[in-house]
């Protein structure tokens, strides 16, 4: 009887332990996964991030179950661990993928993270991700210019509202932003680097200043302005811009 008793104690104990160990998941502070369409290059990639305390492993599974994503880390950096990871996928243009295929290949629905701490807990999330894919803005500045002069001060650049689908009809939802993203190739200290400028703005603004202490004599400036459609797809919209040569004196 009172190896009974014990059995039953040490198996309690067990099962305790058992339960400490697995703990309650916690969720990832972000976990984010949308489409991202270049209308001028017509392309689509898919994007993700996931963020979260130190982990080493993590999953990302599609509504129909399928991986979509994995991340381990190995040796030294599993031991210490990950916080943040971010990625996109391969962007072919649509004339070799087409965006029907595209969209097969990632379908609407739930998208489930799962992960792994250093310490041994779980971590969870779900994000959807839908097909409401925005049309690119329509850029109605600087259009016809070869060059654009240079005052030291800053550069407004104007789109029009997006109220329809990559498709045509309708947007099944509503913008919530545009981005507008300003990169130039510059060399520094006899390095070729690229600088880049990002400007958030809300759904009611079409348009954005350029800093002027961001533009240089004789520099071809890439502007990107994207709309963000509340589930987080975006679609850009590329335009060209050059700076004359010399500042013209005060």
């Amino acid at each position: 009887m009172l190896c009974s008793r014990f059995l039953a104690s040490t198996l309690g104990i067990v099962s305790l332990g058992a339960t400490a160990i697995a703990g309650e998941p916690e969720e990832f502070a972000e976990f984010a996964i949308f489409i991202e369409i270049n209308a001028t290059d017509g392309d689509a990639g898919l994007q993700g991030k996931i963020d979260g305390d130190a982990w080493h492993r993590a999953r990302i599974y599609g509504p129909n179950e399928a991986v979509v994503f994995e991340y381990r880390a190995k040796d030294n950096l599993g031991d210490h661990g990950v916080t943040e990871v971010q990625w996109e996928s391969n962007e072919p243009p649509f004339d070799e993928f087409p965006l029907a295929d595209f969209l097969a290949l990632f379908p609407e629905g739930e998208y489930r993270a799962r992960g792994k701490t250093v310490e041994d807990g779980r971590l969870v999330s779900t994000a959807d991700l839908t097909h409401d894919l925005p049309a690119g803005p329509v850029i109605t500045s600087h259009e016809d210019e070869d060059e654009v002069e240079l005052d030291g001060s800053n550069l407004k650049i104007e789109w029009l509202a997006v109220t329809e689908d990559y498709r045509g009809g309708a947007l099944a939802s509503d913008i919530d932003g545009y981005v507008v993203v300003a990169e130039v190739d510059l060399e520094i200290m006899g390095v070729e680097v690229t600088q880049v400028v990002t400007i958030d703005v809300d759904a009611d603004t079409h348009f954005a200043e350029i800093p002027g202490d961001f533009l240089f004599p004789g520099r071809e400036y890439k502007i990107e302005i994207g709309a963000r459609e509340s589930s987080g797809n975006l679609t850009f919209t590329e335009m060209a811009l050059c700076t004359v040569d010399e500042v013209p004196d005060a």
